[in-house]
């Protein structure tokens, strides 16, 4: 995501600088108390989906106030603040510091599947990727356990074909490094059938869920690939 020209609200700033920050902090301490978490979690969420680094860093930053400062008074929004982190972190190589947070969430996850209020599926993948890129024959079969636990959510969420993709990708490499190369080309077909697919999955929506299979996926997919 790239910085905007319309930031109309004040707390969806997608720059940061001093001015910025101080005119934030103003507007976040005149805001209602019950309502400073959301303002806390959106501003930091839009800031990690910028290109910018130190944008990130800050928004990084601010979702871990979220956490801090509102985990007791706001616990739902602290939970999605705590997903929220531990997926950006994931999605920047920062695996030393997503792992922990990936896996307490997914202890509150299966320890009180009746009362979780957070994402389904996304954080057993984010873990069994992890897992697969370490490689060792303990973490490969533990994510693989982790993909088994997280089937059926994807499976429920598979108008989100972006999601399906990025599962079976997974599936067809923990299953190609733990040697059963049979099993890894069917999830390597089945992944390289969804990149293929060229309507959107949601005509109202057609850019959620929607397929990028990149040149270089395809090649590892091929070659993973019965012929």
């Amino acid at each position: 995501m790239t910085p905007r020209d319309d930031d109309t609200e004040w707390f969806r700033s997608s720059t940061w600088n001093d001015q910025v920050a101080a005119a934030f902090e103003v507007k976040l301490r005149r805001a209602r108390a019950g309502s400073r978490a959301q303002y806390l979690h959106i501003q930091g969420l839009h800031l990690v989906d910028q290109d910018d680094e130190s944008a990130q860093t800050v928004g990084l930053a601010l979702l871990r106030r979220v956490i801090d400062e509102h985990g007791a008074s706001d616990p739902m929004r602290a939970l999605w603040a705590r997903q929220d982190l531990a997926l950006s972190l994931v999605r920047r190589g920062r695996s030393d510091e997503a792992e922990p947070l990936l896996r307490d969430l997914l202890e509150d996850r299966h320890s009180n599947p009746d009362g979780w209020r957070g994402d389904y599926g996304v954080l057993e993948l984010a873990l069994a990727e992890l897992l697969q890129h370490r490689g060792t024959a303990d973490e490969l079969e533990e994510a693989e356990a982790w993909l088994d636990l997280g089937e059926a959510d994807i499976a429920a969420s598979g108008f989100l074909r972006d999601l399906v993709l990025r599962f079976l990708v997974a599936r067809a490499r923990v299953a190609r490094d733990r040697g059963d190369l049979d099993r890894a080309g069917v999830f390597a077909a089945e992944a390289l059938a969804v990149g293929d697919e060229s309507s959107p999955p949601l005509s109202r929506h057609p850019a959620v869920g929607r397929v990028e299979l990149h040149a270089d996926l395809r090649r590892e997919l091929e070659s993973i690939r019965p012929v």
